[in-house]
């Protein structure tokens, strides 16, 4: 997948950037403008217009026809989303974020996860492309000398991952849950429709508690720049009375816990199901808040909420099921608030 050969350069800024890598085996042979790398490149300049067809006579000269570029390119940026996934499941941005972030060549990503040089310069490339490394070091000799070292972004995000905004784990799931067109497929089919822990609560109790803890760190990673931002968007740092969030299937209470954290005067209940009650209770204390948030257990579908609530908070829910389904949800989410209530 990564067999390139012929690198091509671009000035940026007075500055050699790295742009694509042609299929072209020998040194001195021209890059293929059909090459994933090229195509991918194009992508990210956007569909194209389409082009203008002015040599016949039996069409109007102003007439736009379009191209299949614009599918050639979603096609194409196949190769960037293998690239970072499988950067993430290998650990190259953890591996390049340690000792300090000092940078790394593509020959120590080489040695460090068995890959050729060929290979680790070309993962390389297109991670730097995407933003998650960039140059520390350019070289004018070979492009397999360039040190690279991790965007702030990707030292935040991609490189600890025991830290609360590790993404990581999201991208791993799309690895093994949803990547392949036959997984997604299967999904399309008709099918009585089920939430994702109602399938792990038919398992055994290890797996039902394993899949659910993997499930919770999945959202947590898709979840953690919004419940950073809740507070503010909310205006609850500027709380000066006792107020209660209701977190409906809060699961790890990630928008509870850090709602609760950005002021004192907040208190958060997460409305979760019986078996996945001891898990949330896991990320409550680890957040070191179990005086603050408690864990009410309960069927969002079958029972009502609890009550006297000044915010009910219902985050990734509404997307998935029918409007009969949701109304009845936002009733009873209406119908738990104290006068002057929120909704979110």
């Amino acid at each position: 997948m990564f067999h390139f050969g012929v690198r091509s350069f671009c000035r940026h800024q007075g500055s050699r950037r790295l742009v694509g890598s042609a299929t072209a085996r020998s040194s001195g042979s021209s890059p293929s403008l059909s090459s994933p790398a090229f195509v991918t490149d194009a992508a990210r300049r956007g569909p194209e217009p389409g082009f203008r067809q002015t040599s016949s006579a039996a069409r109007p000269p102003n007439e736009i026809y379009p191209t299949n570029g614009p599918y050639l390119n979603y096609s194409m940026l196949y190769f960037d989303s293998i690239a970072f996934l499988l950067s993430n499941k290998l650990g190259i941005p953890a591996y390049i974020g340690g000792d300090g972030n000092c940078g790394k060549t593509p020959a120590h990503v080489a040695a460090h996860f068995n890959l050729s040089l060929r290979g680790a310069s070309a993962l390389l490339v297109t991670l730097c492309r995407m933003n998650v490394v960039q140059i520390k070091e350019d070289s004018d000799e070979s492009v397999d000398d360039i040190v690279y070292d991790l965007t702030p972004a990707a030292v935040k995000f991609l490189a600890d991952n025991k830290s609360k905004s590790f993404f990581g784990t999201f991208a791993e799931t799309l690895t093994t849950n949803f990547i392949t067109p036959d997984a997604l497929l299967e999904c399309a089919r008709p099918q009585e429709k089920k939430d994702i822990m109602s399938e792990h609560l038919e398992q055994n109790d290890d797996e039902v508690a394993n899949n659910a803890r993997h499930f919770m760190n999945h959202m947590n990673s898709q979840s953690y720049c919004c419940a950073e931002s809740l507070p503010d968007a909310l205006g609850l740092r500027d709380l000066s009375e006792p107020k209660t969030l209701l977190d409906v299937g809060g699961g790890s209470a990630i928008y509870t816990i850090e709602a609760v954290k950005s002021n004192p005067n907040l208190s958060g209940v997460v409305f979760e199901l019986e078996n996945i009650k001891p898990l949330t209770e896991e990320f409550v204390e680890e957040a070191g808040l179990s005086d603050r948030i408690s864990v009410c257990p309960g069927d969002f579908f079958t029972e009502d909420f609890p009550k006297k609530m000044n915010y009910v908070l219902l985050s990734n829910i509404l997307h998935d099921w029918p409007d009969e389904t949701n109304l009845e949800l936002i009733e009873k989410s209406y119908n738990c608030l104290e006068p002057g209530g929120q909704v979110i």
